[in-house]
């Protein structure tokens, strides 16, 4: 896996995992904003990132995220 898609997927990975507590978990205005400011995160680091990535890898990377659960997502396996 290219360093540009183990960044970006790293990022995806907080992300996911900021919310799945907020789904868990009893409403906190905290939570939600901190879980925005980690997308926002994630998309400027995509953003920044995608340049170096092969298409072949994006559209991979792309499909990947929407197949699997975010628990899945994180695993350390697929890195």
């Amino acid at each position: 896996m290219s360093e540009a898609l183990t960044r970006i997927l790293d990022y995806a990975c907080v992300f996911s995992e900021k919310i799945d507590r907020c789904r868990t978990t009893p409403v906190n205005a905290t939570d939600w904003e901190d879980a925005y400011n980690r997308l926002n995160r994630f998309r400027e680091r995509y953003l920044r990132e995608k340049s170096y990535l092969v298409p072949l890898k994006l559209r991979r990377f792309v499909r990947s995220l929407r197949r699997r659960p975010s628990s899945k997502r994180c695993s350390t396996s697929d890195k």
